[in-house]
């Protein structure tokens, strides 16, 4: 999804990757009058990782400055959606897991300027595995060791 935006200022357009429809908040950016203007194009959601690592694809045009990649943990880390369902991961998994996602993350072409992952965190309602943590050995904010791991 694609929404034009009719001001004279210079225009920023964005890429928004997802493992869920982004295509609401393509809409808002978009719209937002404020500077800077932005034009949002939405990835097909579902293909993070096939977007990530295909840099000759049309979605990364030249004019892309930007890009929003959101994802949810267990979208990224089959282990970490194992442990959500109260089966076993190893640490190790988990960590070559997140390696893997800040290597396609680091492959984004280099003529976009910006990059935005939001932080991964619990959410309020997913089930946790002991006190504080996820598994023993992990910090209980992945959020952290992935920016930690992806800024390396």
């Amino acid at each position: 999804m694609t929404t034009e935006l009719s001001k004279t200022e210079p225009i920023l357009d964005f890429l928004l990757i997802s493992n869920f429809n982004l295509s609401n908040l393509a809409a808002l950016l978009s719209k937002d009058e404020e500077s800077p203007m932005i034009r949002a194009v939405t990835a097909p959601f579902g293909q993070v990782m096939q977007v990530l690592l295909e840099p000759a694809s049309d979605l990364w045009s030249k004019g892309i400055q930007g890009v929003v990649v959101w994802t949810s943990p267990e979208s990224v880390s089959p282990g970490y959606r194992r442990l959500l369902e109260s089966e076993e991961a190893e640490p190790e998994e988990l960590m070559h897991e997140v390696d893997e996602f800040c290597g396609s993350i680091k492959a984004i072409p280099g003529h976009v300027n910006y990059i935005f992952v939001p932080s991964w965190v619990v959410g309020p309602f997913e089930k946790r595995i002991g006190s504080g943590g996820l598994l023993r050995g992990l910090p209980a904010s992945s959020g952290q060791t992935c920016s930690r791991r992806c800024s390396g």
